[in-house]
């Protein structure tokens, strides 16, 4: 026979009593026997470890998705301080481990600028134009980064003397060293770290890219 318990205290009664002897309660017709309460107390066992598991997983990936950030900002790196500063022309240039070469262009000495063609650099993603420097005869690099902005730079690297760069996703690499370096930060991940290609502040004026023959000029080897 199974036990009975009050419905307001839950205190057990005899099975023929009309009110409890606790608290007085009126018996009620749907009292809680012991067979119920085993399977209520199993059903909230579950609920609690349900619940409990949730919390974990909750957890779980709150920590995984914070530790996803802290190594995404690792090797996410802040753009250079010049680049940062250089004009956005177009949507973000996706580049693939096709690499992009260096394609040769003309520029021109106008007004104290040496100007350059942004049609050119937006068609071909990579070019490369030589400027008459006092003293030297400079590569002129530009390219369109991942982030849409038109990058000039002056192209050498000092210890090889190279001025042949190709970009494979979104990194330059040396076409003489083991030199690479991320195209928006100049973060080096192979030889040459402080020998990376010189950004150097341009400003867009309609279909013209303009770099200043003062900062041209007044450029000094690293090296």
């Amino acid at each position: 026979m199974s036990t009975r318990y009050c419905t307001q205290c839950d205190k057990p009664i005899k099975q023929n009593s009309r009110f409890c002897p606790q608290c007085g309660s009126p018996v009620q017709d749907g009292y809680v026997s012991e067979e119920s309460k085993t399977k209520n107390r199993k059903l909230e066992t579950r609920n609690h470890t349900s619940i409990t598991k949730k919390v974990i997983v909750g957890l779980f990936a709150m920590i995984i998705g914070i530790l996803f950030l802290v190594v995404f900002q690792f090797i996410t790196f802040e753009e250079h301080r010049v680049i940062a500063q250089q004009p956005v022309v177009s949507d973000p240039e996706v580049y693939t481990s096709d690499p992009v070469g260096m394609t040769e262009i003309d520029g021109v000495n106008r007004d104290g600028y040496f100007v350059l063609s942004l049609d050119d650099i937006k068609n071909n993603r990579f070019t490369r134009a030589w400027y008459d420097a006092p003293t030297t005869e400079l590569a002129v690099i530009a390219y369109i980064s991942t982030k849409g902005r038109v990058v000039t730079a002056i192209g050498i690297t000092e210890p090889c003397g190279n001025s042949d760069y190709t970009i494979v996703h979104e990194h330059i690499h040396c076409g003489s060293c083991n030199g690479e370096w991320d195209m928006n930060s100049m973060k080096a991940f192979g030889s040459c770290p402080t020998y990376n290609p010189d950004p150097i502040p341009s400003k867009v004026d309609g279909n013209e890219v303009l770099i200043a023959v003062n900062d041209l000029n007044s450029w000094n080897r690293r090296w």
